[in-house]
């Protein structure tokens, strides 16, 4: 007989790490709670945010400028009046502008950004349970950080036996196993050892499977 306990499969796992600094503006969830793909969880308010919109609003306006600049140049070349070089120029200055508001968009979809308000909205990337809850309203914080929440797939889970060094050499990968639990003290689980960790546990002094 190994102890152990009971854990989400932690190959369906999503952790949510902040990319961004600031300020946690309203959070949409409890622990335990199920969560489906697409479900707002969390507004941060970021003042890196702001300065994108703020850069998002003057790369707008700087298209408009180039795109009129362009339109005037090509009038005048129909004429005969400008040069080549001066068209080249003005579609370089649309492309640049182009590129710029592409860049900026990219950069928000990665993060999530709602730009008109400045608020970091996080949505589920896959359904599950709410298994793990580091973050409150108001809370201040840091890109890099710890996971503000976890989201496990709970349809199937992990048992962590613990292997004392006396039964290392009666448990193999691939062996069935009887599983029984104190909260369903009348059933019998069962299972399959699919891996056996290599090195020892530095806190519990055992191998993990």
């Amino acid at each position: 007989k190994l102890t152990g306990n009971v854990s989400y499969d932690e190959n369906k796992v999503y952790r949510f790490v902040p990319l961004l600094s600031g300020v946690v503006h309203q959070v949409h969830f409890t622990l335990g709670d199920f969560v489906k793909k697409g479900q707002i969880l969390l507004e941060i308010r970021s003042a890196y945010l702001n300065d994108m919109g703020a850069n998002h609003r003057e790369a707008k306006i700087k298209l408009k400028v180039a795109q009129r600049q362009l339109d005037a140049i090509q009038n005048l070349y129909a004429d005969g009046v400008a040069s080549d070089k001066e068209v080249l120029e003005a579609q370089s200055d649309v492309g640049s502008a182009e590129s710029e508001i592409k860049k900026i968009g990219e950069s928000l979809a990665m993060y999530g950004g709602n730009i008109e308000s400045g608020v970091l909205t996080i949505k589920a990337q896959s359904s599950g349970f709410i298994v793990e809850k580091n973050v409150v309203d108001g809370q201040q914080i840091e890109s890099g950080n710890n996971p503000m929440f976890v989201i496990g797939d709970l349809s199937k889970v992990w048992v962590m036996a613990k292997i004392y060094t006396g039964n290392i050499c009666a448990v193999k990968n691939g062996l069935n196993v009887d599983i029984e639990t104190t909260a369903y003290p009348d059933r019998i689980f069962k299972g399959v050892i699919t891996r056996i960790s290599n090195v020892v546990d530095a806190n519990e002094k055992v191998l993990k499977a």
